[in-house]
């Protein structure tokens, strides 16, 4: 069996591009892998190469047909998923930006990126790439799926970025880790907050065996560097929870819960969060504005492109949750 590597199997190590093709073939072992490198099993070109050998576009790998016993690209999984209970439609209903090489999609508040322990059986944002994936992709590769370039909370709506190709996934990735992207969120706090705070306490993730998860906290012994700007938007004063704030803010760096720890660390908890704030507000805000989540909302997000060196800039509408509490704000200014 052969197999010819194209754009988005190439660039990436040997091995690893032979872990993603023998993924859903459980007989075929990690060592097993190996194994067959060291004796010629599996050669590209016709020639051995060694586990860390960068793949190119039109290299042929071959598989000796007395050694795979099945084919890799048939999965034991069901094939009836999720993902066939999709409406495409419904996923073009929320793209805010798509080009050759990304999609930015409009994000949902009540939905998780991958299923986890607590969303097994959950539709996620992985089920709505494949089926998308599948509506567009025609056998451009069997090893590689688009990707989100950042993952963010169940409860956070947000505008959020999938690579179509394994280029455009390096990229983010490459822009992402060098800070060379820039995110902006809005979230809707207790109390009235000032013109602007800048937040730099640093935070370490630990694990809170309350909420059965990681939780973030203020630590200055055990930290990482941490930094967000927050800035006020508009105010206003419920009868029964007296003043609230709409604010704006903008990461510099992006520690896990970063925005929700540094917010409540100053006294402005975010409303609906109940894991840095447990307070009767988010019961009342439920209750009377059918509201059941933290307010924060990832509002744009920018970077340059990598081919024509154009700024790009997303930006989603403002949620109908935030709307009910401040109804006047159609759009928020950078």
């Amino acid at each position: 069996m052969e197999v010819e590597i194209k754009v988005n199997e190439a660039n990436q190590r040997f091995d690893r591009f032979l872990r993603k093709r023998f993924k859903n073939t459980p007989e075929v072992k990690l060592g097993d892998i190996y194994s067959r490198l060291r004796k010629w099993a599996i050669t590209v070109n016709g020639k051995k190469r060694e586990q860390a050998y960068k793949l190119t576009i039109w290299d042929i790998v071959h598989f000796s047909n007395t050694d795979v016993k099945k084919d890799p690209t048939i999965s034991n999984r069901d094939k009836k998923s999720k993902k066939n209970n999709i409406s495409v439609e419904k996923i073009k209903e929320q793209i805010l930006y798509e080009d050759k090489n990304r999609i930015f999609w409009n994000k949902p508040y009540d939905i998780v990126i991958h299923p986890g322990n607590f969303h097994t059986n959950d539709l996620t944002l992985n089920d709505y790439l494949e089926a998308y994936f599948s509506y567009w992709n025609k056998s451009q590769s069997e090893t590689f799926k688009p990707s989100f370039g950042f993952r963010l909370d169940k409860d956070t709506s947000w505008v959020i970025v999938w690579a179509k190709n394994y280029d455009s996934l390096q990229y983010i990735n490459e822009i992402i880790r060098e800070r060379k992207t820039e995110k902006h969120y809005i979230a809707i706090v207790k109390w009235t907050f000032p013109s602007s705070i800048t937040m730099t306490e640093p935070l370490f993730k630990w694990f809170n065996a309350k909420f059965w998860r990681a939780q973030t906290f203020v630590n200055q012994e055990k930290w990482l560097e941490s930094k967000t700007q927050a800035f006020l938007v508009d105010t206003f004063s419920d009868p029964m929870i007296g003043k609230i704030s709409l604010v704006k803010v903008k990461l510099f760096t992006g520690r896990m819960h970063q925005i929700r720890v540094h917010l409540s660390h100053h006294g402005f908890p975010i409303l609906g969060d109940i894991m840095y704030w447990d307070n009767s507000t988010n019961s009342y805000i439920a209750k009377k504005y059918k509201i059941t989540r933290q307010l924060l909302h990832s509002y744009s997000y920018w970077f340059i492109d990598k081919e024509t060196g154009k700024k790009i800039i997303v930006q989603a509408p403002i949620p109908n949750d935030f709307q009910k509490l401040f109804p006047n704000q159609k759009t928020i200014d950078l």
